[in-house]
Formats: C-alpha cells, sequence, structure tokens
C-alpha cells in the first residue's frame, strides 16, 4: 500500500503549517524586542525580560555549582567520619587483643606458679626422704662403731687374730 503523490505533498504541507503557528505562538511575546518598529518600552520591558532570565540561569547554575559543593563538603566530613570510626575500631581491636594476651600471661604465669609450687613441695619431700636416709645411715653407722668398740671381734677376720685373742674373744 502506498502512498500518493498527492496525498503525501498534503500532509508534509500540513505539517509545516502546524509548527510555524506553533513558532509564532511561542515567538509572540519576544517578537516586539525583534522587531524595531515596537514601541520603547515594549523593548525595554523585553530587555528586563532576557536580563532576568539570564540572572535566573545563572543564579540557577550557581545554587546548582553550591549545592554539588555542599555536597562534596559532606562527602569529605562523612569520609573523615569514616576513618575516624575505622581508627577508633582499629584502636579497640588492639586494646581488646593486649587485655586477652595479659590475661593469658597472667593465666600462664599462674599455671608455672602452680607447676612451681608442686615441683618445690615434690622436692622438699625427696631432700626429706634423703636427709631420713643420710641420718639413718649416720645412726647405723653409729651403732656399728658403738658395737666395734663393745665387742672386738666384729668386722674382724679370724684368721688373722692369733690364738690367744681368738680364744680371750671366744671366752668373753
Amino acid at each position: 500500500m502506498g502512498i500518493s503523490q498527492d496525498t503525501h505533498e498534503s500532509m508534509a504541507t500540513d505539517a509545516a503549517n502546524y509548527l510555524c503557528h506553533q513558532l509564532q505562538h511561542l515567538l509572540g511575546p519576544i517578537s516586539s524586542a525583534t522587531s524595531q518598529s515596537g514601541p520603547w518600552e515594549e523593548r525595554s520591558a523585553m530587555v528586563r525580560l532576557t536580563q532576568k532570565l539570564q540572572k535566573s540561569k545563572r543564579n540557577k547554575r550557581w545554587r546548582q555549582r553550591r549545592r554539588k559543593h555542599v555536597e562534596e563538603l559532606f562527602q569529605k566530613e562523612r569520609a573523615d567520619y569514616d576513618r575516624v570510626d575505622q581508627e577508633a575500631d582499629e584502636w579497640r581491636a588492639k586494646q581488646i587483643a593486649k587485655d586477652i594476651a595479659k590475661q593469658r600471661v597472667e593465666s600462664m604465669q599462674q599455671i608455672a606458679r602452680k607447676k612451681t609450687n608442686v615441683e618445690r613441695k615434690r622436692l622438699e619431700s625427696e631432700l626429706e626422704l634423703a636427709l631420713m636416709v643420710e641420718k639413718l645411715q649416720e645412726l647405723r653407722s653409729i651403732r656399728v662403731q658403738k658395737m666395734k668398740k663393745q665387742d672386738p671381734y666384729l668386722n674382724t677376720d679370724a684368721s688373722t687374730m692369733s690364738p690367744f685373742e681368738h680364744a680371750s674373744m671366744v671366752s668373753t
């Protein structure tokens, strides 16, 4: 299905007329400023209007830049707060680690003290036993010496003794 040449031209003409009408409608308020034939008051009003529009555009751009600047400041401040929070968290973690290490050292010292006490008690009991054995040996040697003084036959070889000494010992 094709569109005929005449229909196509009439549609294009209608579209162009519509666009021209819309442009005239939009340019109507400022047409007096562009034409030199209008009164001076209308042109000055149009100049003031255009200056106000330009000023409002400048102000709008300035506000946008200002908002952007303020947003950047807020972002920087948030970044600073985040950095400070992170440093505080790291410091807290270090302090907690120090406390845990200190508690472990204290518990290890307590265990070492307990082991030392147990070892000391064991050594004291061994020393006590050694002293007892030494005392017993000392007492035994004293008894043997006393016995030697009382009986000369004790711990002497009978074959080395003369018969007279041997007889005298037997008779006593």
